[in-house]
Order: C-alpha cells, then sequence, then structure tokens
C-alpha cells in the first residue's frame, strides 16, 4: 500500500491537467478500499460475536473442566482467554488498524485536490513561467515608478501653485496700477 500510496498522492506541477482528470478516480479507489475495509471489519465483528455466544453455550451446557463453579466472571474470563477469541481479536486489530491507514489516505486525497486547486490557481497567475527573482525585481521597479509619479506630481502641483500665485499677483498689480505697458516687457 506504501508505494501506491505515495505514488497517488504525488503532484507534478507542470501535468496539472493530468492530475485533475484522475483525482475523482484516485480519491474513489481510496474510498472504496476503506469502505470494504470497514465491512471487512462488520464482518468480523459478527463472527466474533457468534463465536462468543458459541462458547457461552458450550460453558452453561457442558461446564468447565475440573469441576470449576460456574459464574458469570469464570464463562467471561474462559471466553475471553479461549483461542479463537484471541485469535479473532487480533485479526479485529489488525483491520481496525489497516481502517486507520485507509481513512487517513481517502482524508489525503481530499488534501491533494486541495492542493491541486492552489497549484492551479499558482499557474493561473503566471508563477511557474517567470523567475520568482524576476517578479521581486519587477515588483520593486512599480513600485519605485509608483514614487517617481507621485513625486512629479506633487511638484506639478507645486508648479501650478506658484503659477497662480504669480498670477494672483499680476492680477493684484493690473488692479493696483493699471495696464502695462508691453514695451515695458520688452524694454
Amino acid at each position: 500500500m506504501n508505494d501506491e500510496y505515495t505514488k497517488d498522492l504525488a503532484v507534478d506541477k507542470f501535468n496539472l491537467d493530468e492530475h485533475w482528470e484522475n483525482q475523482t478516480l484516485l480519491y474513489a479507489k481510496w474510498a472504496e478500499r476503506h469502505v470494504e475495509a470497514c465491512a471487512e471489519r462488520d464482518r468480523l465483528n459478527e463472527r466474533l460475536e457468534i463465536r462468543r455466544g458459541e462458547l457461552n453455550l458450550k460453558v452453561r451446557v457442558e461446564g468447565l473442566p475440573d469441576g470449576i463453579k460456574i459464574t458469570e466472571s469464570v464463562v467471561e474470563s474462559y471466553i475471553n482467554t479461549h483461542e479463537d477469541i484471541m485469535k479473532l481479536h487480533n485479526e479485529m486489530l489488525e483491520i481496525n488498524e489497516a481502517i486507520a491507514y485507509l481513512s487517513v489516505a481517502k482524508s489525503a486525497m481530499d488534501h491533494r485536490r486541495k492542493s491541486l486547486e492552489g497549484l492551479t490557481d499558482l499557474y493561473c497567475h503566471d508563477y511557474y513561467t517567470s523567475d520568482p527573482k524576476i517578479k521581486h525585481e519587477a515588483k520593486k521597479a512599480e513600485e519605485m515608478a509608483r514614487t517617481e509619479r507621485r513625486e512629479e506630481t506633487i511638484d506639478d502641483l507645486s508648479k501650478l501653485e506658484s503659477t497662480k500665485k504669480i498670477k494672483r499677483k499680476r492680477i493684484e498689480c493690473f488692479i493696483q496700477n493699471g495696464p502695462e505697458d508691453p514695451l515695458k516687457r520688452i524694454g
């Protein structure tokens, strides 16, 4: 199970289309194995209960060896230590362990789907088509350009303010002194 499980979990970021195509099948495969293991455990549990009942009846009808007095605790101890019951308990432990692993595998396949979603999102945003260093440098250059544009805008606004002040002074001068003689400017 380990090699197959590891192979099924693997994701190649450059073959996302193939992974998406078989994701549902992989999840179904591991989910079905989980269901089958649970059904096997249920069948084993039935066999265990039947065997316990058979032993309980046998003890009560035939008695115990060496003439031991039959009490509930003695019958229970006899049944629990019987070879068949111990063997079935060991099988139950093994199947429960398998179910736990299959539950993890089923959950891992769901996490694989989420991983594919994230990788697909990165792919759609061109994460794998360029060098991350270039992206960082481009981002830095874009920030510098924004800063320069802000500074230019501030300079332009300052010039507008200066122009407004000059125009205001000319208007004030015109109001006080009348129109300026154009020949004074030339000469």
